[in-house]
Formats: structure tokens, sequence, C-alpha cells
């Protein structure tokens, strides 16, 4: 759909012009468009990076009908929120008298070929100073993460360097509203909308990239092990901030989602619950100051850390995830002292023929193990240990297909408050990640207190050589 325009189809003058063959890249303007309700800002961007970030939905007009512009004015109705007409948002407003500022980065930086990993420095960290943030991390990560597949390219099939290449360009193309001045995002957006845009383009989905994109689903299990490797070489320099775990949580689940036997087969999820969560912990839970939230965040890695030295899982070559979820709060009012906190574990492996009964092992060890209450977990930030009140083994994120639910012996006093008794349906293995494992049964909760559900994924692995 041609929806773009040239600088002679807006209503109103339009200083700086975007010429058709020169840009200048980047450059803003205030303009009225018929079928919108008020003015809003436009940027002068290239025609290829409009058909990338509208998945070919959105392209510039035409020149006097016949000529194809390499740039054009792309209204920020259609790049922030895929409206074609309509009141504009708060994001895209402007005044049509109001001054244009002056651009700052380099041209290059609005239409990312995907090919330089120095965009995440020198445009987006560059627009937006995030030093000593969690967001900051994210963005160093991901150039990081972007150099390690470089590295690798090499190695993947040529249906692999496709996936590479285009969910790269997807992830840096994703990010580059970020940069708008009118739109300059807190710290906290910048990092959000780095996570959120990892399941789109790893999927290849309709709103990230073009038609016929392979995704991550579509290639081979050998190109599944080379993505294994890759993040382990990528994820240790920032093994102690949580942004390489959150970056990766999409990653996590959208392999999880794949119709093919990868996802099922080499992913499994632990849902704890851990009893008498004490008030300095909770406060930091229920916070919503972002320093505060990140040092949750970390605090959560570290506890599901310890978790994994304490059954070992690296020497079992297996990955683990841990990070909170940002419907934490809806609960906070419900909760009292000493009352519970669920957390959720995604364990997975790399792909290899033992790699599920070795899942099913290692589910089934930890269960026993909290089932005779000799699993604590220690914080060396808050000083105190956490006691598992109970497990869930899921075969979703959700977890609402249940394998198996163990309830750890009861060695602390209940709490006063009201308790309540939560079921979660059964269901029989149906997917081939259950060879040799354990069926389902109904999940029963202790009656220790009112369960508040801090909804956590994590990924911190370690693969064996």
């Amino acid at each position: 759909m041609l929806l773009l325009f040239l600088v002679g189809l807006s209503s109103v003058p339009v200083q700086p012009s975007c010429n058709i063959y020169r840009g200048p890249e980047g450059s803003p303007v205030c303009v009225k468009i018929q079928g919108y309700n008020q003015p809003q800002w436009a940027s002068c961007l290239r025609n290829q990076y409009i058909l990338l970030k509208s998945s070919h939905r959105h392209a510039c007009r035409k020149y006097l009908g016949v000529i194809d512009p390499t740039f054009c004015y792309y209204q920020c109705q259609l790049e922030v929120y895929s409206k074609e007409t309509g009141d504009i948002g708060e994001k895209c407003r402007c005044q049509l008298d109001g001054k244009v500022p002056d651009e700052t980065l380099p041209s290059w930086c609005y239409s990312p070929s995907g090919d330089s990993c120095n965009w995440y420095r020198d445009c987006l960290h560059k627009y937006q100073d995030c030093s000593n943030t969690n967001a900051f991390y994210a963005i160093e990560y991901g150039e990081h993460f972007c150099q390690a597949y470089d590295k690798s390219r090499s190695r993947f099939s040529y249906r692999g360097q496709q996936w590479v290449d285009a969910a790269r360009k997807c992830l840096q193309v994703a990010l580059v509203p970020m940069l708008r001045w009118n739109n300059k995002p807190s710290c906290a957006e910048v990092e959000q909308e780095a996570f959120d845009s990892h399941s789109c383009c790893y999927l290849a989905g309709p709103s990230c990239v073009k038609a016929g994109t392979p995704s991550i689903c579509d290639i081979s299990v050998s190109d599944w092990g080379i993505v294994f490797s890759t993040i382990k070489e990528s994820i240790i320099p920032f093994s102690k901030h949580g942004a390489p775990w959150e970056t990766l949580k999409g990653l996590v689940t959208t392999m999880a989602g794949c119709t093919n036997d990868y996802g099922t087969d080499f992913i499994t999820w632990i849902e704890l619950k851990l009893s008498n969560v004490d008030d300095s912990f909770r406060t930091l839970l229920d916070s919503n100051d972002y320093g505060e939230k990140s040092k949750a965040k970390d605090l959560i890695y570290q506890l599901t850390n310890e978790l994994a030295e304490q059954m070992e899982w690296r020497k079992s070559g297996l990955f683990w995830f841990g990070g909170l979820k940002e419907s934490l709060n809806v609960a906070r009012k419900r909760r009292s002292a000493h009352q519970d906190a669920a957390v959720k574990i995604s364990l997975w492996s790399n792909p290899g023929e033992d790699r599920p009964i070795l899942l099913n092992r290692t589910v089934l060890n930890l269960l026993d193990k909290i089932e005779k209450g000799e699993i604590k977990i220690k914080s060396k930030q808050l000083k105190e240990s956490f006691e598992i009140a109970s497990a869930t083994s899921c075969l979703d994120e959700n977890c609402t297909t249940v394998r198996k639910n163990v309830t750890a012996p009861l060695t602390t006093t209940p709490s006063t408050t009201t308790t309540t008794t939560t079921t979660t349906p059964t269901a029989e293995p149906t997917s081939k990640t259950q060879k040799g494992n354990y069926k389902g049964s109904g999940m029963s909760l202790s009656p220790i207190a009112t369960v508040a559900y801090i909804a956590i994924l994590a990924i911190a692995f370690w693969v064996i050589g």
C-alpha cells in the first residue's frame, strides 16, 4: 500500500526538503496530511528502510508516477502506530509553527543494513546514554551478540546464514524509531523494546520481516547447535547483569513455540514456590522504580544460579534462565509478611538425541530433592535463605499443562493470613519431549500462604566443551 508522501504531496510547505535521491536521511518535519486530524512529525527516510520496517506494506510513492525515489517522508503515525487515518498519537504530535531541531546522528543510523554491529554503539547508545543501567548492558550486549554471530556465520548452513542475516538486521531496524528526536525514550523503554523485538525477529514474523524470510524454526538441528555455542561465547562477559538473560528470553519462548520437534524436545519449565519471603525481598519486587526493578532482576538471577550450582546443571551441559515478569505488581496489595512468591525456571539443552532423556532425569532429580526438603537457596545480597515450598514441572511456559507436582516438608510456621488451595489441570504427556518421562498429576499447593505469582523466566547457561 503506497501511503507515504513526498514534499509536494503535503498540505503545507515543507522545510527542510526531502530530496528523492539525496535525502537528507533522518531529517524531521511537521506536516498536516489529509486523512489525519492533527499535524504530525515525519522523517526523511530511505525507501529500503520503510519496506523493511513495514514488511513491505508501506513504500514511497513513485515520483511523477514513474520514478522510484530513494528517499521520502515517512509519517510518524505509520511508523510508530501503523495508523493510516484518524487522531495523532502522543509520540507523533507537533506544531506547524514549531522549531525543527537539527539531526545529530550519522544518516546511516536511520536505515541499518544489519551488516555493522557498531550500530548499537554509534547510533543507539550515542542517542540515548543509558550508562550504568540494565539498558546499557542490553545495548552493549546487542553489539557483542551481533559480533558473535559474525564470527560463527560461516559454520551455519545456507538456510541458517539467511536466518542470521535477517534476524540481525531485524533487531536493528526494530529499534530505529527509538532514534526519533520527538520520541526520545527512557532507558527503561530502550531496554524493553530491545527485549520485545527478539521473538518477532527470530520467528520472522510478518510484522517484522519480508515474507519468505526463514525463521529459527526453519533451520536445521546442526544450526541450532551453532546457535547454542554462539550464545555461550557471547553471554559469559555479561553474566553478572540481567540484560543477556532478558535479551534471550524471546529466543527461548520462540524455540518452544516451533511446530517442529526441536522446541519441545530441548526445553522444559519448572515453577518453584518460595516460602517465607520477607519484606526486604518483596520491597524490591514490588518497586516501580527502574533501578530497584533492576536489583530485583539481578537478585533472581543469583538465586537461580545458586540452585543450578547445587544441582550441577553445568556439568550436564544445560542452560537455565531467570528474570522477572512485568505483571508482578498485580498481587502486591494481597501479599503480607511471610507470603510466598513463585519463580519460573526455563531449563534447556543443546540439541542431541539423548537430550530429552537428560532433561527428564534432571527435572526428576530436582523434584525428588525438593520433596525431601534438601534444597535451600541462599541470597548473598539479602543475607537470607529461601525455602522451596513446592515445585511443578510444566510442558509449557505458562504451566497450563503439568507433568508433576511435589510439595516440600513443612518446616516453617504457616502465616495467619487466609489460605487458598489451587488446582492445576492435569494432562497426559502428548509431546515427543516426554519420552521416558512421568505422567502429569494435579497440583495442590500447601496451605502456607496466599500465592502471588511472580512469573520469572530466565536462562543462565553453560555448555560443556
